[in-house]
């Protein structure tokens, strides 16, 4: 702070006048600074003049006047009627016209700095594309917290059907005869394979099943019996599925059908429907009698064809009655005629087999 009287005595330090402790008495301001008694009345005077010339001035419709304000403008703190209009150093502080009249530093030009707005528009501006990396720097983590807390929530759900599955496998193994064991496990490997490639994003040249979706096991034999009201009470109105089938001679082969099965006798027409084979890496598609392509029959898991392409009987798993007559319906494999003992022999390794296992899958298109 300031003195009040300069070296000589003689004169105030602020204002400059002549010091008469009898006439000009010394008054201190708010910062701190004193003037004498005669400044401190001429700006006190000229104070109440400009309120009063602003009162008089005041607008009469509000919110017209807020809308020709220019926006442009920041308004004084302390004056709040009062554009700012400099910037004084030494009190670190925006003042507006009231606020320099007030001010006992207006003789030391050096503390003031005119003041324009676009020289603050212009390092507000500066500071956007530091602020927008903070928030993507931000957004960032948030997107890794949460990547990490649903890779958490999917592993532990893997980790659950991992262990369903692990358990289903080890259940069936169990209940295979030691002969069975390595015949399963090649089924294992081949449905496995062929159930990844029916995924949307496998393109249709690189896998044999002419089928996309997403699969869901319904029903297996072991699991679930091996009777024809087993299958269809797990099967039955599930809309397309697929099926895959393992006989005694360790080959594998199934059927798919687009159409739901259910309990009503007769033959279905299915243009989608087509058998394969998965040893021998093979599609048979419907040549002839496609009004034939399905038969549902409740004594009987699953038919294709008219003349029994493929048979898959009730109890499969301890009867031979399932059989294969393959190119009544569907096409046997080029140099393959219908009623042929190879033809016949060529999805279950004979004319007539048992089942060690059967799944079957619905497929959500």
């Amino acid at each position: 702070m300031n003195s009040v009287y300069s070296l000589d005595n003689k004169t105030f330090y602020s204002c400059k006048q002549s010091n008469n402790l009898l006439e000009n008495k010394s008054h201190q301001l708010h910062c701190g600074d004193t003037l004498c008694e005669e400044c401190q009345q001429q700006q006190t005077d000229q104070i109440q003049n400009e309120q009063i010339i602003l009162k008089h001035l005041q607008c009469q419709i509000e919110n017209d006047h807020l809308q020709k304000k220019d926006p442009s403008y920041i308004k004084c703190d302390k004056h709040v009627e009062q554009d700012v209009e400099t910037f004084c150093q030494s009190q670190n502080k925006l003042l507006c016209s009231r606020c320099l009249q007030e001010s006992t530093h207006f003789d030391d030009k050096d503390s003031y700095i005119p003041f324009d707005r676009k020289f603050l528009d212009e390092s507000l501006a500066s500071m956007i594309p530091i602020l927008r990396e903070e928030i993507n720097q931000i957004q960032n983590l948030i997107d890794d917290i949460n990547c990490f807390i649903n890779n958490e929530n999917y592993n532990q759900i893997d980790q659950v059907e991992t262990n369903e599955k692990d358990k289903l496998e080890a259940e069936t193994l169990f209940k295979l005869i030691e002969t069975e064991r390595p015949k399963y496990q090649g089924f294992r490997r081949l449905v496995d394979y062929h159930l990844s490639t029916l995924d949307n994003s496998i393109d249709a040249q690189q896998k044999l099943l002419p089928i996309s979706g997403k699969t869901k096991l319904l029903y297996k034999g072991t699991r679930d019996g091996f009777q024809a009201q087993d299958f269809h009470l797990y099967c039955d109105n599930y809309g397309p599925i697929v099926s895959f089938i393992l006989s005694e001679h360790g080959q594998v082969f199934g059927c798919y059908t687009s159409i739901s099965w259910s309990f009503a006798s007769g033959y279905q027409k299915d243009k989608d429907a087509f058998i394969f084979s998965l040893s021998k890496n093979s599609l048979h598609k419907q040549y002839q009698n496609k009004d034939y392509a399905v038969y549902h029959h409740l004594q009987s898991l699953q038919v294709f064809g008219n003349g029994y392409d493929l048979c898959i009987s009730s109890e499969c798993n301890i009867n031979n009655a399932s059989s294969c007559y393959l190119g009544c319906t569907y096409e046997p494999p080029k140099g393959y005629y219908v009623g042929d003992q190879q033809t016949n022999e060529y999805l279950g390794g004979s004319y007539q087999f048992k089942v060690v296992e059967i799944e079957v899958y619905s497929v959500q298109m």
